[in-house]
C-alpha cells in the first residue's frame, strides 16, 4: 500500500532535522595531494621623514605533498622548493621529508611587552603566532585541527592576555570556520640613536584562513611602529605572508623561484637601520 504523502514529508523533514544537529565531520582524506605555495618570507620597509631608506623582500615558491596519514595522527609529508634562513636572510632550494602532528597544530599567538619605567608605554616586546614557518620542520604551519571549535580555547585565551599587556591600547579579534584574525595597537618608545627619544604606536595585524580539511590558503601578519618626535618620524614596516596556488613553477631551478629585492637610500647619515623594538618574527 502506498504510503500517504503526508508521511513522506514527515519522514522527510525528520530527516532534515537529524542532519542539521548532527556534529560536523569535516576531516577528508588528504594523503596524496600536493598543495602549491608562495611565501615571502620577509618584508620590510623603514622611512625616514617620508623618505624610503630601505625596502627589501625574500620570497619564493614551494611544494608540500602528503604522501600518508599514521595511526597516530600525523600527516607525513615532502617539502620541494625554495626554503628559507631567517637568520642570515638566505633563500635556498631545499628538499625534505618529515611530519606534522595536525590535530595538535591550533592558531593562536603570544605577546609579551615590557614597560620597564611604568610610564604606560612600552620599550620591549616578544610576539610570537602559532603554528609558525620553521625551517627545518617546513610543513608544520599549513596542516591544522579542522575541527574548529578545538582552536577557541587557545585563542580566546591569547586575546585575554593581550588585553592586559602593558601598553596596550586595542585589541580587536574575529574567528570562526577556519578563518582567523587580529589587530593589536601597542603604545611604544625608544631612545633612538641618532634622533634621541622617540614615541609612537606600534600595530599588528593578523589573518588567516584554512579550508575545510585544515589545509592553509592564506596567511598574512604585519606590524608596523610609526614613532616620532619635534623633529623626525620613523615607519618601520615588517611582513611574513603565505598564500596557497594552482602551480608553483619550476622548482628545481631556483633562479626562477626565487625574488631578493633590498634597495638602500643613500644620505641620511648615521642611520642605523633596524628593528625599532622588539624581535623579527
Amino acid at each position: 500500500m502506498m504510503m500517504p504523502r503526508r508521511c513522506l514529508l514527515g519522514i522527510f523533514a525528520s530527516f532534515l532535522l537529524i542532519i542539521g544537529i548532527a556534529p560536523a565531520i569535516v576531516q577528508a582524506d588528504i594523503t596524496g595531494n600536493t598543495y602549491d605555495f608562495t611565501a615571502i618570507w620577509f618584508t620590510q620597509e623603514y622611512q625616514v621623514d617620508g623618505a624610503v631608506v630601505l625596502d627589501e623582500v625574500f620570497k619564493g615558491d614551494f611544494h608540500v605533498t602528503v604522501h600518508n596519514i599514521t595511526s597516530s595522527d600525523r600527516y607525513e609529508y615532502s617539502f620541494a622548493g625554495m626554503n628559507y634562513n631567517r637568520y642570515r636572510f638566505i633563500p635556498y632550494y631545499d628538499e625534505q621529508n618529515d611530519s606534522v602532528a595536525f590535530q595538535d597544530n591550533k592558531v593562536y599567538f603570544n605577546i609579551d611587552t615590557s614597560d620597564a619605567d611604568e610610564n604606560g608605554i612600552v620599550d620591549d616586546y616578544e610576539f610570537t603566532t602559532y603554528p609558525y614557518f620553521n625551517e627545518h620542520l617546513p610543513g608544520n604551519m599549513f596542516f591544522v585541527n579542522p575541527v574548529w571549535s578545538t582552536h577557541n580555547a587557545d585563542w580566546n585565551s591569547a586575546i585575554s592576555d593581550a588585553e592586559a599587556q602593558p601598553g596596550v591600547t586595542e585589541v580587536t579579534d574575529s574567528i570562526g570556520g577556519g578563518s582567523f584574525s587580529f589587530k593589536i595597537v601597542v603604545r611604544i618608545e625608544q631612545v633612538h640613536s641618532v634622533y634621541n627619544y622617540m614615541n609612537g604606536t606600534l600595530t599588528i595585524t593578523f589573518s588567516a584562513e584554512f579550508d575545510l580539511d585544515g589545509v592553509l590558503s592564506t596567511w598574512s601578519l604585519q606590524q608596523v611602529s610609526s614613532i616620532s618626535n619635534e623633529n623626525h618620524t620613523i615607519t618601520h614596516s615588517l611582513g611574513q605572508s603565505f598564500a596557497r596556488g594552482s602551480g608553483a613553477g619550476t622548482l628545481l631551478d631556483p633562479t626562477v623561484n626565487v625574488a631578493v629585492l633590498a634597495v638602500a637610500v643613500a644620505g641620511i647619515g648615521g642611520l642605523v637601520v633596524g628593528v625599532l623594538i622588539g624581535k623579527k618574527y
